[in-house]
Formats: C-alpha cells, sequence, structure tokens
C-alpha cells in the first residue's frame, strides 16, 4: 500500500499528561495488528515512552509534522507535543495551556480535512479553569473551536444511547436553561447524527424524559414538561421526527424501547449508561462536521503509569471513530 493508498488516519489527543490519558494512548499505540489503526497520537511522546515503559509495553510510532502536509503513509504516529514538566499523577493547572493546545491542534486537522475523526483522552476542568481558562467542557471547547453552533452530548454504549438536553450545568440552573427551542433543535442534531452514524439511515425512535419527578405528575411536581418539553416533542412530530415522551425518568429506561434516551441534565442520564455500560459506552459530540469521541471516566491521576485500570472504554471511542470515519470515507 502506497501513502497515497493509505486510508486518512485519526487523530487521538492524549489528554492531561498527569493522568491516565498517556497510558490510554500508549496502549493503543502498542497494540497489534490493524483495529486501532491509522491512527496519529497527539502528546508529548517522552511522556507517552514513559507511561508504556512504566507498564512493561512497547510500542513503534512515526514521527507526524503537522506542517509537512506527506501523505500519511504508516498505521500508527506521534505528533509531538511538549508538555513541560509534568509528573504522573499530580494535577497540576500547569498542565492547562499544554491540554487546550492539543485540542486546537487535533480540531484543526479535523476541520481542514487531515484527520478523519477525533477522539480525546480525559482531561481535568477544574485544573483548567484553575488556571484562568474559561473552560466548561471538552464537548463546548471542541464545539467552539469548530464554530457548531449546536453540539449534542451523546453515550453510546452496545446496549443503549443516552443524549443530554443539557450539558455540564449546576443543578440549580438546569430548569432555567431548558428551552423548547433548544430542545427541538437537540432532537434535530440527534436525528440527523443517529441516522448518519448509528441507524443505518433508519429514522431513530428517541424516547425523552421529563425534568421533574414522574414527569412532573399532571402539574403537580412542575410545570416544566407541559411548558416546554411537550411543545418540542410537538413540533417535533410535526416535522416527521420518531420522538415520545415525556416519561418519568425512573421508568423510562427500563419500560420505553427506543433507539436513543434524552435525559434533562447531566446526572439524570449517566449515571443509568455508566452504571450499565461503563466499560463499553463512548462519549460522542453530536453536531460536529467531524466525529469526536472520548472515553466515558475522567482522568483518573491516582492510577497513571501503574496499569490498574481498564483501557476498554477507550478502546471502544477508537474503534467507534475508525468506523465512522470508514464508513464516510466508503460513501464519497
Amino acid at each position: 500500500m502506497t501513502a497515497a493508498d493509505f486510508p486518512k488516519p485519526a487523530i487521538i489527543t492524549s489528554g492531561d499528561p498527569a493522568g491516565i490519558g498517556p497510558d490510554l494512548c500508549a496502549d493503543i499505540l502498542s497494540s497489534d495488528g490493524g483495529e486501532f489503526a491509522p491512527i496519529v497520537v497527539v502528546g508529548d511522546r517522552n511522556i507517552l515512552e514513559s507511561r508504556a515503559k512504566m507498564r512493561g509495553i512497547h510500542f513503534l510510532a512515526e514521527e507526524y509534522d503537522e506542517n509537512s502536509g506527506h501523505e500519511f503513509g504508516h498505521p500508527k504516529a506521534i505528533l509531538h507535543c511538549q508538555a513541560g514538566a509534568a509528573e504522573c499523577g499530580k494535577l497540576s493547572p500547569d498542565n492547562a495551556a499544554h491540554v487546550l493546545e492539543q485540542l486546537r491542534i487535533a480540531a484543526a486537522g479535523c476541520l481542514s480535512g487531515r484527520f478523519s475523526a477525533m477522539i480525546t483522552a480525559p482531561v481535568n476542568k477544574q485544573i483548567i479553569c484553575a488556571a484562568g481558562f474559561a473552560f466548561c467542557g471538552q464537548t463546548e471547547y471542541i464545539a467552539d473551536l469548530a464554530a457548531a453552533s449546536h453540539p449534542v452530548m451523546l453515550l453510546a454504549g452496545e446496549k443503549m444511547r443516552v443524549a443530554l438536553a443539557t450539558r455540564h450545568l449546576p443543578l440549580a440552573e438546569v430548569a432555567t436553561h431548558l428551552q423548547t427551542d433548544d430542545l427541538l433543535q437537540t432532537l434535530r442534531v440527534l436525528d440527523a447524527d443517529l441516522r448518519k452514524h448509528f441507524t443505518a439511515q433508519k429514522p431513530p425512535r428517541i424516547a425523552i424524559a421529563g425534568l421533574n419527578p414522574h414527569a412532573g405528575e399532571g402539574g403537580i411536581l412542575g410545570d416544566e414538561e407541559s411548558r416546554i418539553i411537550s411543545p418540542a416533542i410537538v413540533r417535533a412530530k410535526e416535522i416527521g421526527l420518531d420522538v415520545c415522551g415525556p416519561f418519568g425518568a425512573d421508568s423510562m429506561f427500563r419500560f420505553v424501547a427506543a433507539d436513543c434516551y434524552v435525559a434533562m441534565y447531566h446526572d439524570q442520564g449517566l449515571p443509568v449508561i455508566k452504571y450499565a455500560e461503563f466499560e463499553s459506552a463512548v462519549n460522542c459530540t453530536l453536531g460536529l462536521p467531524f466525529m469526536r469521541t472520548s472515553p466515558d471516566h475522567g482522568t483518573a491521576a491516582e492510577l497513571a503509569g501503574r496499569g490498574a485500570f481498564s483501557p476498554h472504554s477507550m478502546r471502544a471511542a477508537v474503534r467507534l471513530a475508525l468506523r465512522v470515519a470508514t464508513a464516510a470515507d466508503s460513501k464519497k
């Protein structure tokens, strides 16, 4: 296979250099065969090699120069991004600029068409904010880099998918951020990207949770269902979307069959899928001009360099991104 024939690579950001991101990337780089290829890992090569050594593994990876414009002709490579004096297992605001630079490089490469998809290792919001950056999550930051007006956070497992109407908000602010127009747009994005990436053009059935216990109990426990959520569902049906609800969240996931469930806030939906499919669930950002995936866990700095963690969610994130990219390429 010549360089010109080689598939366009996906790019993986190695995340916080003090966390398990470099360990996860070293695991992907050291894997045999072509399952996790072609990929480029953006991060500090010295840290990646050090973590591999700590865990008793080894990888071979070419150097990737983002400015060279050369064709990608090898299965795995590292785009070196200097991290500074990062210490394994010790999260520090000093690493924040390095983390954000990885995201900038990866997003720019996807937007330019150099990379086919983006996979992001975990970062720590608190550490990045402590460094003085306005940052509420990778989903929001990447959407801003991509000028995406309405990103949707989706956790996709082998058995279920859960999307969020709101993302990283204090619980006290959720009700004030719910708006009919925004929820309708979330349903539009979900319908389009579920068809594109997950349900093979089949109209996806989307079940929607209420905000309040028992979906408001007819207004006794709150009126957001009748005032905000139900009107969005009516309008979604009018434009041909297969949606249903609102349902009480305590029973929806068990008794309503759907291709995707929409939770109104972070801790209404994510505990369900993380309990059911922690090692196979993948965090996806829909509504972008490229596919972005991530494992569904945090930096776990206390496990960095020790190998006492599961790589399965990260592997699932890479598999999904490469599958989507391959399918998109085959349609061209």
